[in-house]
């Protein structure tokens, strides 16, 4: 199911990032995502949230405060929910 982000799932998707950061910028060193640093990411964008089992495994954040719209990022957690 696709929704939009309510304020508890933000660290089911601040997890989700830094993972998905993680596993695509191993270079980089990030060594957390938390809530905090998840706001900060994506402030003022607008957040869906792709749920199976109740339970957030990815997510996408679009801007729209421009004049332009655009797609930013989008994560979808590699593992199965029981293996997080």
């Amino acid at each position: 199911m696709i929704r939009e982000a309510v304020a508890s799932d933000r660290e089911a998707l601040a997890t989700i990032l830094y993972r998905a950061s993680r596993d695509v910028f191993p270079l980089a060193g990030i060594e957390r995502v938390d809530a905090a640093e998840f706001d900060r990411q994506t402030a003022g964008e607008s957040i869906l949230v792709a749920e199976k089992d109740d339970r957030p495994v990815g997510f996408s954040s679009v801007c729209l405060e421009s004049r332009r719209s655009y797609s930013s990022r989008r994560r979808v957690r590699a593992s199965s929910p029981a293996a997080a």
